[in-house]
């Protein structure tokens, strides 16, 4: 019956966050995206990101921000150890999706500064020619 929203609602509740993310990503809308990425990014990040990254430009990448908050990258996780994935979600709306809203770069930037690793992802996202982020923001 396309009652994509309860179905997925079902799954979550089950913890089947997996099944869950396959029913999202076959259904057309975006609503349900932003509904269900909070608590899917926090339990399978990895996969979500992927889901994200699939529907491409159908999804606006300021209305993700909140389940990228909810992230927290778990420094555990035998896959996920140097990975920060709302860093390659948010690199691939700058990159390949062109993105130019400011929220997304700022957020962005943020990540790059608080990253563990060396700062040479952030100095390579200031030297562009191009920037949206707030050079305040960025200073601060």
């Amino acid at each position: 019956v396309e009652d994509h929203e309860r179905v997925i609602a079902h799954h979550t509740q089950q913890r089947d966050y997996l099944q869950a993310l396959a029913v999202m990503s076959k259904q057309q809308s975006e609503e349900v995206y932003y509904k269900f990425s909070p608590v899917l990014m926090f339990h399978a990040p990895a996969q979500t990101v992927d889901a994200w990254i699939r529907a491409g430009d159908m999804l606006i990448p300021r209305k993700l921000i909140p389940s990228l908050m909810r992230y927290t990258r778990d420094r555990n996780a035998p896959n996920d150890r140097n990975v920060h994935h709302g860093i390659r979600y948010l690199q691939f709306c700058v990159s390949k999706l062109d993105s130019t809203d400011p929220a997304v770069h700022n957020y962005l930037l943020s990540l790059y500064a608080i990253q563990d690793s060396d700062d040479t992802a952030l100095l390579e996202f200031l030297s562009r020619e191009n920037f949206y982020y707030d050079l305040t923001y960025a200073l601060r």
